[in-house]
């Protein structure tokens, strides 16, 4: 293991926001929200965005059809389930923090352009 990756680590073990853990009466429950910008929010994309936006802060990144929608009305679930969530979308990409998880979603065909 390189010794950039073990500083990392460390640093990610150090890492005490607002309560970092909240007991739970069966478990502890990480309050830390984790970056996440999910590349291609399709349906699949936006379906793995809809979820992860329950406990992380998720970007979805999508065609400008979908995201003036995304804003407007919120991301809409249907079928299996019927819910709405709260996410945040954009056609481009401004800028990856540090520590993102980035979630690629695209089809094969679409990834050479």
């Amino acid at each position: 293991m390189n010794q950039e990756l073990i500083e990392q680590i460390k640093k990610l073990r150090a890492i005490e926001p607002d309560s970092a853990f909240k007991a739970n009466s069966r478990n502890l429950i990480l309050s830390y929200k984790m970056k996440v910008v999910v590349l291609g929010a399709g349906a699949i994309g936006s379906f793995y965005g809809a979820k992860l936006s329950k406990l992380n802060d998720v970007t979805l990144i999508a065609r400008e059809k979908h995201v003036k929608q995304i804003n407007k009305y919120d991301l809409r679930i249907s079928g299996l389930e019927n819910n709405v969530y709260r996410v945040k979308a954009a056609a481009k990409i401004k800028k990856i923090e540090s520590n993102t998880l980035v979630v690629l979603t695209t089809k094969v065909y679409d990834s050479y352009n």
